[in-house]
């Protein structure tokens, strides 16, 4: 039957739209495959574009404390609700196939991606190493993300943390992708 929808995740539009997916969502609708896309700052004025958690009335102020909770906690895309609210969207039960880019931008929860890729099939485009790190997007300098971080040279790195936990980060991130269902883009 082939692919005929496909749902793209990721934190904006048009700001990196080359790489991102944006420009992707594009070239899929000249090819007849419905690609709608679900960001946490939509910056265009598409139709196929759409704000995650838009019906909440409170969704900054809900971020700002997650991500405080996420620096107190010195954890990595924990404490971020919206990313559960996609599934009751009718676009998320209408999709063949879920596209994610950028989602380690202090909205998406990665505990919801063994569910989500449970119940959807799953690509995620890595855009840079975050996923294999404890917490840092570019492990510069440092090859600690090889062998399960911990004793952080650098802790301001983004996304910078309190404390030294970036060895439970990495082995948290590790148990979440033994238990999801998901191909992977580099």
């Amino acid at each position: 039957m082939g692919l005929k929808t496909c749902l793209q995740i990721g934190d904006n539009d048009i700001v990196g739209h080359r790489f991102n997916g944006y420009d992707l969502g594009a070239y899929l609708r000249q090819r007849d495959i419905s690609c709608d896309y679900f960001v946490w700052q939509k910056h265009s004025d598409s139709d196929m574009v759409f704000e995650i958690a838009s019906r909440c009335n409170s969704r900054n102020d809900a971020k700002d404390l997650a991500i405080r909770e996420n620096t107190d906690y010195s954890s990595v895309g924990l404490f971020y609700p919206f990313s559960y609210d996609v599934l009751f969207e009718k676009k998320f039960q209408e999709a063949d196939v879920l596209h994610f880019h950028l989602i380690h931008n202090n909205f998406f929860n990665l505990s919801d991606l063994p569910i989500i890729s449970r119940l959807k099939p799953v690509v995620w485009t890595l855009h840079d190493p975050w996923a294999l790190t404890g917490h840092c997007i570019y492990p510069i300098n440092c090859k600690r993300w090889r062998i399960g971080c911990g004793d952080c040279p650098d802790l301001n790195r983004n996304f910078s943390v309190r404390q030294d936990a970036t060895a439970l980060n990495w082995e948290y991130k590790k148990l979440i992708y033994q238990n999801c269902d998901l191909d992977i883009v580099v």
